[in-house]
């Protein structure tokens, strides 16, 4: 089924083919809302994932739409599903489903590379890839860190390409990274965090008879918000407030 569904992701397929890939996504989604066939199935949650990821940037509407309603269950599922979600940190959720990260790191890269790096006035104004919406809801869901053990310092890696996203001119998209952010800086590390690359990076604005005075405001509001967050979430945690 999942090779059914992920043949031709970029919709360029004979028409028999792309209805074969919108059953497979809605058998797909089916097997995984059957909670019968949790353990069953558990094991295929990496792969459909990135197939309902990938399937986001299908020409196709119907594949689109059957990738979403799929993404949505598996990450019920991949949350402990029920009607009660597991809280799971970025350590707990790659350790359970370890060929998930770099998949998932592979496609944040793919979603965030027409992005400009770094703070210029030209960050994060591009239109935004239909990837990153479904990455950063799953990033975003993750519970915060309150420490990183050596074996999962791999897991940085998110970061760079999370606050990237923090420039982007969509607010919601801006919004969910800030929460994907917290959920990777562990509370011990947030006061360097936040000087080092976060309000540290708006020291130096432009004057404001520059023409890119206000050219960055989106930056600032993202930054601002990750900041707001991680002050949150480090004020919660007893041994360091």
């Amino acid at each position: 089924l999942i090779a059914a569904a992920e043949r031709s992701v970029a919709g360029q397929g004979a028409g028999g083919e792309l209805r074969s890939r919108v059953h497979a996504l809605n058998i797909l989604r089916h097997l995984f809302l059957d909670t019968t066939l949790a353990k069953e199935v558990a094991a295929f949650i990496p792969d459909a994932l990135i197939l309902t990821i990938k399937g986001f940037a299908a020409d196709s509407w119907a594949v689109r739409n059957s990738s979403t309603l799929c993404f949505s269950v598996l990450l019920n599922r991949a949350m402990g599903g029920g009607t009660k979600r597991m809280s799971f940190t970025p350590g707990e959720f790659f350790l359970r489903y370890p060929t998930l990260c770099p998949g998932l790191l592979a496609r944040l890269a793919v979603a965030t590379a027409n992005l400009e790096p770094g703070n210029g006035a030209n960050a994060g104004q591009e239109e935004m890839h239909p990837e990153l919406q479904p990455v950063l809801v799953l990033l975003s869901n993750l519970a915060p860190s309150q420490h990183v053990r050596d074996d999962l310092a791999h897991l940085a890696a998110f970061v760079p390409p999370v606050r990237q996203c923090l420039a982007h001119r969509n607010e919601m998209v801006r919004a969910m990274a800030a929460r994907a952010l917290v959920s990777f800086i562990p509370a011990a590390s947030a006061p360097t965090a936040i000087d080092a690359t976060l309000l540290g990076a708006l020291r130096d604005p432009p004057p404001l008879t520059s023409p890119h005075a206000f050219r960055n405001n989106n930056l600032v509001h993202g930054f601002l918000e990750a900041t707001r967050r991680l002050v949150r979430h480090q004020c919660g945690a007893p041994d360091l407030c």
